[in-house]
């Protein structure tokens, strides 16, 4: 006999529906989930992913679930964080529960969830911390599905965090402003970007007592955000103004011999797929630099003189790396900076 669906079968067939547009058949969805060693979901369910792509959702919820929210009951309301976009990359995370250490990868990461793939599976309803192994972020969690079987968890982060925030009357403003690409401008996208800059100013300043306050955030291109703090956030600064400097001289370095060579870069598609190829080759000397001990490279050297030298003092050589690592992953402005930070009393 068939076993049952469980939500977590639910939620992977409604991920494979989505990446689909909603163009598959039942037999397709249940192949998909065989395949990674889940339950089949049965016919209901394909009219039910249909009714959650209407209304609008991101992320599955159940039947019931469904219904309460159409019908409006205020009880449902946590449900919503469903509503907010994932970011499908596949990354390297690490679990930790008890006394349980399980290594793996993460499917998805959004501002409220993430769905892991490791083992072992933390069990349903585990608070643990997840960590990004390549970063080192860690945010806690509770595990809200589980499968022993398939290593696939499903995970609720805790949106507010366990370090206070700064306080209104903090006396220092940070302002960030960071141009958008053209093909940027949606939700999802801005979603990430903001998810991108969290990890950026939290691997820049280490650890803190408590955390920037966001003060505003203007939903446009350029993206205006301005974080209030006890601290000045001086090191974050210092390193989002040095890393576009140094993707700039390797940006044009290039440009320049493929120039030579007689090839130009007559078009934005070939020059942002230039920039992409650059920002990668930057992203393996910066691994390879900070698995040695050469305190003389010239890649360090650029960014200590552009800004970074304060960063480069005060934290470890592998929570440097992994700052410029994570800054080097915003799509910021290549020709100039456009970070200040400025006391309250002066604005």
């Amino acid at each position: 006999m068939r076993k049952a669906a469980r939500p977590i079968d639910g939620a992977e067939g409604y991920r494979f529906f989505l990446r689909h547009g909603g163009a598959v058949e039942l037999d397709e969805v249940n192949e998909y989930l065989r395949g990674i060693g889940l339950r089949e979901v049965k016919p209901r369910m394909l009219r039910h992913y249909q009714k959650l792509q209407r209304h609008g959702y991101q992320s599955y919820v159940t039947h019931n679930r469904l219904d309460l929210a159409v019908a409006g009951d205020p009880g449902w309301l946590e449900e919503l964080q469903a509503r907010y976009a994932e970011i499908a990359r596949r990354v390297r995370v690490e679990v930790t529960w008890d006394d349980v250490v399980a290594k793996g990868t993460a499917e998805s990461i959004g501002l409220t969830s993430a769905t892991i793939d490791v083992q072992p599976a933390p069990p349903a309803n585990t608070p643990v911390v997840l960590r990004l192994r390549a970063s080192g972020i860690a945010r806690t969690a509770t595990v809200v599905r589980s499968d022993p079987f398939s290593g696939r968890a499903h995970l609720r982060f805790d949106v507010y965090g366990g370090i206070a925030i700064a306080p209104e009357d903090a006396p220092h403003l940070t302002r960030i402003l960071v141009a958008l690409p053209d093909d940027a401008e949606t939700m999802p996208a801005i979603s990430d970007l903001l998810f991108r800059i969290e990890r950026a100013v939290g691997r820049a300043q280490g650890s803190v007592d408590r955390l920037p306050r966001v003060r505003s955030i203007t939903m446009s291109s350029p993206l205006d955000i301005v974080l209030q703090s006890a601290e000045p956030l001086t090191i974050a600064l210092g390193i989002l103004a040095a890393v576009p400097l140094l993707r700039k001289q390797w940006y044009e370095g290039r440009r320049a011999k493929l120039e030579a060579e007689g090839l130009a870069l007559d078009n934005d598609a070939r020059r942002r797929a230039l920039q992409l190829e650059v920002d990668q080759e930057l992203m393996v000397r910066l691994e390879k630099v900070a698995e040695s001990s050469d305190e003389e490279d010239e890649v360090v050297e650029h960014l200590r003189q552009h800004g970074a030298d304060e960063a480069y003092q005060a934290l470890s050589r592998r929570e440097f790396f992994a700052a410029i690592g994570a800054a080097l992953a915003l799509p910021v402005d290549l020709t100039a900076s456009s970070i200040n930070d400025d006391e309250i009393g002066s604005q």
